[in-house]
């Protein structure tokens, strides 16, 4: 399992997160997971969701991006008419998701649970 955070900048922070290991024997800051940061977006990022197989972001630059949780990479993009306020994956369904933007739109999404690297 892994921990995300994501901040105004456009970055995502993800860490291995040990369930049986609580915060306060955490507050060690030697004892602190590994974190990875890797710039996803070109604005602030404002949702992030998560399947077995998916990272999923949306950012105020309009776009919902999809990452192979493995490898950080990458594998899919949907641009929306306005900045990306929320984004949700359907939990009955993980290959279904649903996105708003600012524009007051909502968007119902599929996505392949084994998404092919793409390039960006």
């Amino acid at each position: 399992r892994s921990l995300l955070c994501a901040d105004s900048r456009g970055s995502l922070w993800c860490s291995l997160w040990d369930p049986t290991v609580t915060p306060v024997e955490q507050a060690n800051p030697q004892e602190q997971p590994n974190w990875t940061r890797k710039q996803v977006h070109s604005d602030r990022v404002t949702a992030v969701t998560e399947t077995e197989e998916l990272i999923v972001t949306g950012s105020y630059d309009r776009t919902v991006r999809l990452w192979d949780r493995q490898s950080l990479k990458q594998v899919g993009l949907f641009t929306c008419q306005a900045p990306v306020l929320c984004l949700e994956a359907n939990p009955a369904d993980l290959s279904l998701g649903a996105c708003g933007d600012a524009a007051g739109d909502l968007y119902f999404l599929r996505w392949s649970s084994c998404p092919s690297p793409v390039e960006g």
